[in-house]
């Protein structure tokens, strides 16, 4: 795996969540999606919010 993003998405995917639901009311499906593809990155104090 090349960036956190791909091992997120690795991780969501072995789990059987959704993109909505690893999202959830913290940042957008959009911004997630960017991010498990390595176009942005998102802090750790975002997802805990």
């Amino acid at each position: 795996m090349k960036n956190y993003g791909e091992a997120f998405r690795y991780f969501r995917k072995l789990n059987g969540y959704s993109l909505e639901y690893a999202a959830a009311d913290s940042i957008s499906k959009s911004q997630l999606s960017r991010f498990e593809r390595g176009e942005n990155e998102i802090s750790l104090s975002t997802f805990f919010e």
